[in-house]
């Protein structure tokens, strides 16, 4: 009987011994996987590298605008974890895919916004 359950097993794609390699879809995966934290880290270092223009083009305090990044942190962090639990629900690629183009698009809105002041 245990021999009926190893062959299913086998059958059904049970990988050999681990041989240390990442696979060519492994290797993609890792490389989308940190481009997209790479994209929500070097997002949030752009709007700190902005903050004098930003307080300039807005006559605004220095407090008043790391209280805007501020923000920007705490969503990004609550809905990474709202993001995740989405993941298993629905699938981590389709939250993925949807998450960075949601991304994109707002980032692509944000920079062609016109600038009015006071």
């Amino acid at each position: 009987m245990s021999a009926g359950i190893d062959t299913a097993a086998a059958e059904q794609g049970a990988k050999a011994p681990d041989s240390g390699r990442l696979s060519r879809r492994e290797v993609w995966t890792l490389v989308v996987v940190m481009a997209g934290t790479f994209m929500a880290i070097m997002d949030s270092f752009i709007v700190n590298v902005a903050v004098p223009s930003i307080r300039a083009e807005l006559s605004a305090s220095f407090s008043q605008v790391e209280l805007a990044v501020s923000g920007y942190v705490l969503v990004y962090g609550l809905l990474l974890v709202t993001g995740g639990r989405l993941g298993d629900l629905y699938g981590t690629r389709r939250l993925f895919l949807a998450g960075t183009w949601v991304f994109l698009l707002g980032s692509l809105a944000t920079g062609l916004a016109p600038i009015r002041c006071r």
